[in-house]
Order: C-alpha cells, then sequence, then structure tokens
C-alpha cells in the first residue's frame, strides 16, 4: 500500500530530475581541432562576438591566456578601455574548463560586483545553448536547470548525482561517465573581486573527495578608477596579488597569471606591475592607443580646423 506508492512517487520525482545521456557530439573534428589553439576556438564557436580580424594586439593577449591556461608564466598586458579583453578573458576561461587544461582557473576583477557581472556572462554564454552541439556532456546539464541553480542540488544522470554547482560566485562542471571520459569533470571556475576575502584560501572539493588548489588566475582590470587615485590601495592590491594571488597554488609551486589592465594614473597598479625593477616576475607589455602618427600632418590640421569651424556655425533648422 502506502510503501508501494511512496516509492513509485520517489522513482517519478527521480525520473523527472534525471537527465539522461547527453546527445553525441556533433562535430568531433572541430572539437578536436580548437583544443591547442585557443584563437581558433574564439573565431568557431563566438563567431558574432568575435566577427572582426583579431589585431596584432589581440592575437598577443590570446597567446598570453593560452600559455597561463595551458603551461604557466606571469604577464601582465596594460591596453585601451574597449579593446576586447574583456570579451578574450570570459572565452578563453570557458576554451580551459571544457578541455581540461585547467581544473580550476581563477579570475579576478576590480571589485566583487564586476566579478559577479563577468562570472553571469560565462554562465549565459553557457545558457544560451551555442556550445551544445560540440560541449554536449557539459552543456546539457546546465541547460536542463532552466536558469534555476537549485536545481543543480538534485540533478540526477542516470541514477547518478551530476555533482554540478551552478553559484554567483563560483561553478563547477558535472562529473559524469561522459565528463570523466572526456576530461572536464569537476573543472571549476572560481574568483573575485581583488581585496575581496573570496580569494583568499580558495580551495574546492571534488565529487571524490579531493582537494584542488587553484591551477591559474587571469585578472581583468584588477583596479578601480577609485583604487588606482589611492597609494594605499594600489599598494594594497600589488601585494594582494604578488601574495595571496600567487601564493594560492600552494608551497614551492608557481601560480601561472595574466593580467590585463589599463593605466588610468601615474604609478596606479597597472604601471607598478609593468615596472621591470618592481616587478621582474612578470613578463609586461603596454599597448599603446595611437601606433604611429600621421605624416600628412598639414591635411590632418587643415581637418581639424574645418571641424571647428562646422562646430562653431549655426546648424540651419
Amino acid at each position: 500500500g502506502r510503501k508501494a506508492r511512496n516509492r513509485s512517487q520517489r522513482s517519478s520525482v527521480d525520473d523527472v530530475r534525471d537527465i539522461g545521456p547527453p546527445p553525441p557530439i556533433k562535430n568531433p573534428e572541430q572539437r578536436e581541432a580548437c583544443k591547442n589553439d585557443l584563437a581558433l576556438f574564439l573565431k568557431t564557436y563566438f563567431p558574432l562576438t568575435f566577427e572582426l580580424e583579431f589585431s596584432e594586439d589581440h592575437k598577443y593577449l590570446i597567446e598570453c591566456a593560452e600559455k597561463v591556461l595551458t603551461g604557466g608564466g606571469q604577464f601582465v598586458c596594460a591596453m585601451p578601455r574597449g579593446s576586447g579583453k574583456t570579451s578574450i578573458f570570459q572565452k578563453a576561461m570557458i576554451w580551459a574548463i571544457l578541455y581540461g587544461h585547467r581544473k580550476f582557473p581563477m579570475l579576478l576583477a576590480g571589485d566583487d560586483a564586476r566579478f559577479k557581472t563577468l562570472l553571469s556572462g560565462i554562465k549565459t554564454t553557457f545558457e544560451t545553448g551555442v556550445l551544445l552541439d560540440d560541449f554536449p556532456e557539459v552543456v546539457q546539464p546546465i541547460m536542463a536547470l532552466e536558469k534555476s541553480p537549485l536545481r543543480a542540488n538534485t540533478q540526477l544522470c542516470e541514477g547518478e548525482s551530476t555533482y554540478l554547482t551552478w553559484g554567483a560566485s563560483r561553478i563547477i562542471l558535472p562529473t559524469t561517465k561522459w565528463t570523466l571520459e572526456r576530461g572536464n569533470a569537476g573543472c571549476a571556475i572560481g574568483g573575485g573581486g581583488l581585496g575581496g576575502s573570496s580569494i583568499r584560501g580558495a580551495l574546492l572539493t571534488l565529487a571524490d573527495g579531493r582537494q584542488l588548489r587553484p591551477d591559474a588566475v587571469l585578472a581583468d582590470d584588477p583596479q578601480t578608477r577609485r583604487s588606482a587615485k589611492s597609494l594605499s590601495q594600489c599598494q594594497e592590491r600589488e601585494e594582494i596579488l604578488k601574495g595571496d594571488v600567487a601564493g594560492m597554488a600552494g608551497p614551492g609551486k608557481q601560480m601561472a597569471i595574466l593580467v590585463a589592465c589599463t593605466v588610468i594614473y601615474r604609478d596606479d597598479l597597472a604601471e607598478r606591475l609593468l615596472d621591470k625593477q618592481r616587478s621582474p616576475q612578470y613578463t609586461g607589455v603596454r599597448v599603446p592607443m595611437i601606433k604611429a602618427w600621421p605624416t600628412n600632418r598639414d591635411i590632418w590640421n587643415d581637418y581639424s580646423n574645418l571641424r571647428r569651424q562646422a562646430q562653431q556655425e549655426e546648424i540651419p533648422s
């Protein structure tokens, strides 16, 4: 009677929670071709975001991100605002965990609110299903949440928990037979604002009980306009990057770090990291907004005068 009813209710609830096996990979050759080529991954899977050709500066930033997310090194790249570095960073993090290049990369920002916006953008990329065809073992369980993170707690795949985490400050990819086979089970993205407590002592406990330390860091604009103005805040952020963040890999290990920043004021955090004497551990490059001034200055002066004149003249109604 009642026991049988309870059993059948439980099994029907389990059926609803069980997402079943993922569909097959649609284009295995395409997936494999992008595995060790971040630039190709960006162009292949996000043609609308990266519709223009990459400039030499973009190629350098992508190359640095690829090195940090697959090998090591510590780089700082100062670029003007609006140069597309944030889009590259978000998609590079996705590439790193989809292929299992990194188990627990961290994304850092100027403050916690900015970090949450960055992570939210990464989550939206998974939720929209643009990667479903070639990465079904990861994207199918995420889409099954239907943007309700609490469902992750009870999600099953063929009767087993997926251990998926879909939080506001951390995401952990599902652990299933398929993700284990393809090397991306339990890969996660964490992070926070530089100066926030969430980056200190960051540890990840996997489904099998193993604990992971962060294994790479991408820092996107780790200073705010306000912090760049304050000498004490610049000093504090520099110490956090060179101390807490560099030490997250654990004793005796060097953390792989890429900082993409914009110089706002003299002697701000960006300038300190670019200073070879002060920060010898970083390979730094400063990308200028203007590559070269025009040689035909007379024509530009004429244009400037005409433009000023036009602005001063009354526009006829």
